[in-house]
């Protein structure tokens, strides 16, 4: 199976080279044509399968509209459409979407524009900033849902976290989403900022110089659902100003029981979570942890017992071969007051010779629910929210550039709402 990255970014060009309405091949200009044709037919079956699996234009009609009724022409649910269709097609800013409107009529019919109607940067900025932003977020999540309810009746199986699973006796584990918790910024500006910005001081160069800046961002904590195609996020937290990326977290894991329940079974989260207050919001709704362990100061007791009976780490408890993968696990581990302290090695065969990856993490998984090598899949898995997620929002979405940004604080999260709606839709597409 191609990676998420392959197998969008070969769909990406075609629906965004239909929409700009050239051919995407040199050649007869009969074989342009028929290219053209059957880009545009992909663009309208992209959008014709949103429309069934989750009616995104009804539902951007229920969105509150904050701006005054007696000066606005252009309806809201253009205006947040149009936001999807930027990030769909990949566009750089909305003067390139405002561009392609006027070229394009046929996009105009799709936002349902009449005559000569574009978005102008202020309709865009004070739509965005003024609308029921909660209701927004909603639909992220309902869509999130939806996914994870056709995730049931068994079809878990078929996902890449379970047929992994498997021959060490738990693919139970991928019934219910594995989770990735981690924080991402975005928005930096040494100019524009908002109350909901973050500032930090840091050294550029400026004309062969050093120079302190400082630099206002963003900072967001997002759960992302691993393991499986579609990977879906399912909600994103805002780090307020001030405050630490634990604390977002707390309330995002908060949420995350509110809204999806017992659809959720694990957190796998990095070493900045490896603590008490999130391990017992976790508990509380009900999820088990993976939590990745670097602080050496850290879990001594269950460190020392191993140092102790093997000092070298060369008679690991657990040895695994995936055949698949033709990788080869070394498992180490040691209880400490009910929960589990984990040693893993990886080895993996390369053209060159062979790739050693070593780490540690923590769990209260039980080993009947889960034997060491589990555990250190799980705990592997975390590394999609970086490789699926934040680096291709930030790269092929654009999702980090700042499209609105000044005094909008609103603006801003709703962005990113609609950023990852898009994405969303976009995995589901491609994965249906």
């Amino acid at each position: 199976m191609l990676a998420p990255s392959a197998l969008g970014h070969a769909t990406r060009i075609a629906i965004k080279t239909a929409a700009r309405g050239v051919s995407a091949t040199e050649g007869p200009r009969s074989s342009r044509r028929a290219e053209g044709r059957r880009l545009r037919a992909d663009v309208r079956h992209f959008l014709d399968w949103s429309r069934r699996r989750y009616d995104f234009f009804e539902a951007l009609e229920t969105v509150p509209d904050g701006r005054d009724p007696g000066r606005t022409r252009i309806p809201l649910p253009a205006v947040l459409l149009a936001v999807l269709l930027m990030f769909w097609l990949d566009l750089g800013s909305i003067r390139e979407l405002d561009d392609r409107l006027r070229a394009n009529p046929g996009l105009r019919r799709v936002l349902a524009l009449v005559g000569g109607d574009t978005i102008s940067d202020d309709t865009f900025a004070d739509a965005l900033d003024r609308l029921g932003l909660e209701v927004v977020k909603d639909h992220m999540r309902d869509f999130a849902k939806r996914e994870l309810k056709r995730w049931g009746a068994g079809r878990y199986r078929q996902s890449e976290l379970a047929r992994r699973l498997a021959p060490v006796g738990c693919p139970g584990l991928a019934a219910r989403a594995l989770v990735a918790i981690d924080g991402h910024e975005l928005f930096w500006s040494e100019h524009r900022t908002c109350p909901d910005c973050s500032v930090r001081t840091v050294k550029k160069k400026r004309n062969g110089k050093e120079v302190e800046v400082e630099e206002h961002f963003h900072r967001i904590v997002v759960a992302h659902w691993v393991g499986s195609h579609p990977a879906i996020i399912l909600d994103f937290e805002p780090q307020r100003p001030g405050e630490g990326e634990q604390t977002a977290a707390y309330r995002l894991v908060e949420r995350l029981a509110r809204v999806y329940g017992k659809a959720i079974g694990i957190l796998v989260a990095d070493a900045l979570f490896d603590g008490e207050p999130f391990r017992r919001a976790a508990q509380q709704a009900g999820y088990n942890t993976v939590i990745r362990q670097k602080d050496q100061r850290k879990w001594r007791g269950p460190r020392q017992a191993l140092d102790k009976r093997d000092p070298g780490r060369i008679a690991p408890d657990r040895h695994y071969h995936e055949a698949a993968t033709k990788r080869r696990y070394e498992c180490w581990e040691e209880p400490d007051d009910g929960r589990r302290y984990i040693e893993a090695r990886r080895t993996t065969p390369t053209r060159d010779g062979q790739q050693v990856h070593q780490g540690a993490c923590v769990t209260d998984l039980t080993a009947q629910q889960a034997p060491a090598v589990a555990v250190a899949m799980l705990m592997e898995t975390r590394w999609w929210i970086e490789n699926t997620a934040f680096h291709e929002l930030a790269g092929p979405w654009s999702m980090d550039r700042a499209f609105v940004h000044a005094g909008r604080p609103t603006a801003v999260q709703t962005i990113v709402t609609l950023a990852l709606m898009a994405f969303n839709a976009f995995q589901a597409y491609l994965y249906r």
